[in-house]
């Protein structure tokens, strides 16, 4: 049997990555474990930055801590691989329901709305080539995360640093011991689960309210130039620094698999031309699907198993985790480490065994 660790995460999506990023720069002996698969929801997710989420553009009060955390770790690990992760684009927010002025004027009406918020437009000062008939506003602070780009690049550095093992992981197979966790020839004081949607088969958390999102979304291909900003409507389109476009979300609750589907497709079309007036001639279509690791309070699932203080989770953070996981995977270990008291609105306490 190897050296015991300090901790054994589980899962290298977004959140197992930072986490454990966050863990050995604090002196921390990790090994994350992951199975190497290419359809996690990380790897295909958008990394969208949107502070002003949904139709009613509720800001929480975190934002500008989540965005000020997201930028300094972003920036932290560039300094190691000199790739750049944080891509930063306006966004142009589309209003598509008469409530939504009431909306908008209510976020004007706070003292720091200016960092948010650029100007309002009339439908007459945008493009004429996007059906806006309600107008909008520009939208500061936005932008997307390379996540396939940061996560291969993490593994590296994790390799580096002896911290990862690629291999397929039962639950049957993590012992529970007086003076650790075993899995197989590993051995820690913890097991952190970081597993994404996986978390709906992990025998030890099956009490929590897990509510697992299905997104499907294109990628467009074309030499016409589609839009320079980022677009948020009903539908989103993300213009990438390959020169492509991604063009999202659905949202499916049922069918949990990886695989793209005709009913998303037909939906995102007409989402797609009722975006735009004219579309390319020249326009090929990708399709892929993720499923999100969403939660039933839209709030991350963080701490350590009720019974058994060997068992942590980590997980539950939605289409997010681009602008929120950095916050919270410092401010665990500070718990972890610390003591530090969680947030009770992310901790798993909040849900009885």
């Amino acid at each position: 049997m190897s050296d015991p660790y300090d901790h054994l995460i589980i899962g290298q999506g977004l959140a197992g990555s930072l986490l454990a990023w966050d863990l050995i720069h604090r002196g921390q002996t990790v090994m994350v474990i992951d199975d190497g698969l290419k359809h996690s929801a990380s790897k295909v997710a958008a990394g969208l930055i949107n502070p002003l989420p949904g139709k009613r553009f509720n800001r929480p009060p975190e934002t500008q801590l989540w965005l000020d955390h997201a930028h300094a770790l972003y920036a932290d690990i560039q300094k190691i691989s000199g790739n750049h992760y944080f891509h930063a684009i306006d966004m142009l927010r589309l209003l598509h329901l008469d409530e939504q002025h009431r909306f908008i004027e209510r976020q004007l009406a706070l003292p720091d709305s200016h960092h948010f918020i650029d100007q309002i437009l009339d439908k007459d000062e945008i493009d004429n080539n996007i059906h806006a008939p309600l107008g909008g506003f520009m939208q500061k602070q936005t932008g997307y995360l390379d996540i396939p780009v940061l996560l291969d690049d993490l593994r590296e550095w994790l390799i580096t640093q002896n911290a990862y093992q690629q291999t397929s992981m039962n639950y049957s197979d993590i012992v529970i011991e007086d003076h650790g966790i075993t899995l197989n020839d590993l051995h820690a004081t913890d097991i952190i689960f970081c597993e994404g949607y996986g978390l709906r088969n992990n025998p030890w958390f099956q009490h929590l309210p897990l509510q697992p999102d299905k997104g499907e979304f294109f990628t467009l291909k074309t030499k016409a130039p589609l839009t320079e900003h980022i677009i948020n409507s009903a539908h989103w389109i993300l213009p990438t620094h390959d020169g492509n476009y991604r063009f999202g979300a659905t949202h499916e609750h049922e069918q949990l698999d990886e695989q793209a589907t005709e009913e998303a497709r037909t939906q995102l079309q007409q989402g797609l031309e009722t975006l735009f007036k004219y579309l390319p001639d020249d326009l090929t279509i990708e399709q892929s699907a993720g499923v999100r690791p969403a939660t039933s309070d839209r709030k991350p699932f963080i701490g350590t198993h009720p019974v058994d203080e060997k068992l942590k989770l980590f997980n539950g953070f939605g289409a997010r985790g681009s602008l929120t996981i950095p916050w919270h995977a410092e401010h665990f270990v500070n718990h972890l480490l610390d003591q530090q008291p969680l947030n009770s609105d992310v901790d798993i306490a909040r849900y009885a065994l």
